[in-house]
């Protein structure tokens, strides 16, 4: 999902995932390596396919 971004010329996007517990640091890291940043994580309750 783009969002808007105050600078007009940077594009910023959204994503939203489910990572399995066990590897969440692991994918943290690399998408931080990738320039990801406001990581939101969040415990997730009940999952409906």
């Amino acid at each position: 999902m783009e969002v808007q971004s105050p600078d007009k010329n940077e594009k910023i996007y959204a994503v939203h995932a489910v990572v399995d517990a066990d590897s969440i640091f692991a994918v943290i890291r690399k998408l931080k390596k990738l320039g990801a940043r406001d990581i939101l994580v969040l415990p997730v309750e009940k999952l409906i396919p």
